[in-house]
This record gives C-alpha cells, structure tokens and sequence, in this order.
C-alpha cells in the first residue's frame, strides 16, 4: 500500500549556497592609490580618453564616440600626449578604452579609468560636464552648453 502524499516524511532543506555580491572596488581603490575620497572626487572632470583600435583603424565602439573623446582631450591638453594606455581601472576590472579623470584640468592629476566606471561611479559624482566653447558647467549630453548649441545653430543659419 502506498502512503498518501500528506504522510511522506519531509526531506531537510538544503541551504542555498550564497551567492557573492559582485563588489567593485573602485572609490576604495581611489582612495587607497590615489587618496581620494568621494568629496575629493567631486573636484575631477571627466577630460576624455583614449580609445584602442583594431589596426589602428576601426575603433573598439562607434567611431563618434571615440572622435568625441579624443576631441575633447585634445581640446583641454593642446600639445600634450594622451597618457601612458592602461589595461586596468581603478575598480581592477581590465580595460581597453582608456576614460580620463582629472582635477580642475590639471595635465598631471590624470587619472585613467574604465568606460563602465564612468558612467557608473564617475558621473554620478561629477554629474557635469564643461563646455568646450565657453567653459560653463553643464548636464548636456554633448559637448557644448545648451546656450553655445543655440548659438552654432543661430550662425550656421545666416
């Protein structure tokens, strides 16, 4: 005779393996390397970048991007020579595209971090962005401030 389903004694429950929480270690990786805490961070600009290229031709992500990037640092550097490329980011994770840190433009306070940390870490922090044109903070998207973009649209039509 089979016993009922309500009769069956219960099997033990197996504990579920814990699953690590994927940490990045990029503001104590700043601070441990670079002694900066978050506030100090708040004082850096994102300055460009450098992005790798496949025989030196196609770049690794869309071909604007990587024209926006070195644009912008050459922009802020005239003259100086993009920084020795790294493979790591501040956050340890290896890295092709090289992002530039720096405070208040400063050539020699560069720091090279990762595309992912970023948008993740540093833009939270910074949250803007310099005008190309007239230097004016800003939350745009692109390189100048709503303002000049208004301006450039204004000449090109006359």
């Amino acid at each position: 005779m089979s016993e009922c389903v309500e009769c069956e004694p219960e099997e033990p429950e197996v504990p579920k393996p814990e699953v690590p929480v994927k940490k990045y270690p990029f503001y104590d990786n700043l601070l441990k390397n670079y002694n900066i805490d978050r506030e100090e961070l708040k004082k850096y600009d994102w300055v460009g970048g450098y992005y790798a290229c496949i025989d030196d031709e196609i770049p690794l992500i869309d071909t604007a991007e990587a024209e926006r990037q070195y644009i912008r640092f050459k922009t802020i550097f005239p003259g100086h020579d993009f920084p020795k490329h790294k493979t790591q980011c501040v956050c340890e994770t290896t890295i092709v595209n090289n992002a530039y840190i720096a405070k208040n433009e400063d050539y020699n306070t560069i720091i090279v971090v990762g595309c992912r940390c970023i948008r993740k870490f540093v833009c939270k922090m910074i949250n803007t962005r310099k005008c190309t044109n007239c230097g004016e903070k800003h939350k745009c998207k692109t390189e100048l401030c709503t303002k000049c973009k208004k301006l450039n649209k204004k000449n090109k039509s006359v």
